[in-house]
Parts: structure tokens; sequence; C-alpha cells
């Protein structure tokens, strides 16, 4: 099967797409003051979605070339995962909520701080994209191979709480199988290198340890 590498790749790309993410993020700051400061709970949910934003703006901008790109057909799949936590943040914003348990939306405490923590340890090496930016071992990635992922998937559900209904579980449920599918698609390429075949052997777990 042919396959064509993807050709957005280098420092104005990754500016580009920076400055969309920026974008992404403060479009729930907007609606909050179009609305006058008031903080009800969907809004508070909405901008729960802005550090997902800018940390992927940070880490486009400071991130290495690829090693090893990723190809057209890797597209459609990591780009909605990254996509439907930021919109499944904003539904309430669209869709009124029905339902709400803010004391469990605690949850998001612990999913942040391993997502923050991720993203240091990955720094140069983030994509959104299957490719290879260089392998990271350290901190978060000591326990288990994707724990962004883990950070996220948490995080998300803690902030959806504040504020959801059926279609944000939906949704939420969407998020996690392509999250699942992304994570296959990056390992097929991860486990090409030796370095990383190494690392899989010794960190047995992707998110969850003893479970995945």
């Amino acid at each position: 099967m042919d396959r064509t590498p993807v050709t957005l790749e280098g420092k104005a790309a990754d500016y580009a797409f920076a400055i969309a993410f920026a974008v992404l993020g403060l479009v729930p700051l907007i609606a909050f003051l179009r609305e006058g400061g008031a903080l009800a709970l969907a809004q508070l949910e909405a901008l729960a979605s802005m550090p997902l934003a800018f940390l992927a703006c940070y880490s486009f901008v400071i991130r290495s070339p690829a090693k090893v790109p990723a190809y057209t057909d890797e597209i459609l799949v990591p780009l909605l995962s990254y996509l439907s936590p930021l919109l499944l943040l904003n539904l309430t914003l669209l869709v009124p909520a029905s339902h709400s348990d803010p004391w469990l939306a605690l949850l998001f405490l612990p999913g942040l701080m391993i997502a923050l923590l991720s993203f240091v340890a990955l720094r140069r090496s983030f994509a959104v994209l299957p490719s290879i930016r260089g392998i990271v071992t350290t901190g978060p990635y000591r326990w288990v191979r994707h724990p962004l992922y883990l950070g996220e998937v948490i995080y998300v559900m803690g902030m959806m709480l504040l504020a959801y209904n059926l279609l944000s579980w939906l949704i939420y449920l969407i998020c996690i199988v392509l999250m699942l599918l992304r994570i296959q698609m990056e390992e097929r390429k991860l486990l090409t290198q030796e370095e990383y075949r190494e690392y899989a052997r010794n960190v047995r777990y992707r998110m969850l340890p003893y479970v995945y």
C-alpha cells in the first residue's frame, strides 16, 4: 500500500498549530467574558479545557523535528482523539446539562497532575500524530508507557462531572475508544525502535498498572 508522509513538518507548521490551539484555548474564556463573568458550572467546565489547549500550544512551539514521520492515513484518529476532549468540556455551553456531581469533579486534580508531569517529561518529544521525536522513559513514563493519556482520561472525566448529560457520556466513551486506537497506532511505530522495545519490556503497562 502506498503511504504518503505528512508534509506539515517544520517549525512554520508547528507555529501554525500552536496558534490554532491558542485560539481554541481562548474560546471558552471569550464565552465566559461575554456572559459578564458569571461562573456557572458549565462555564467552569469549559474553562477547564484551556490548560489542554495551551499545553498543546507550548509543546508545538518547543518540540523536536520528527525522526520518523507520520503518514496521511494516520491523521484522522489522533486528530479526533485530541480534539474530542476539548469538544466535551465545551459541550454544555451548547447543550444544557441535566446533571452535576461537583464533589466527584475533584477527580480532575490527580488527572491534571499526571498530565502536567507527563508534559514536563515529554518536553520536545510531544506529538499529536504517530511519529517518533525521541523515546521518553523518565517521570511518569517510568511506571506506564502512556501516562499523559491516563491523566487526560481522569482530568476530563472529573471536569465533565461538574455539568453533564447523556451526550457527554457518549462523547466521553468515544474519547476513550479513540485514545485506545491512537495508542495502538503510536506503538506500532514506536516498536520499530529497539530502544522502545527494550523500554516496553521493562514497562509492561500502557496506561494503568496491572490493568492495561
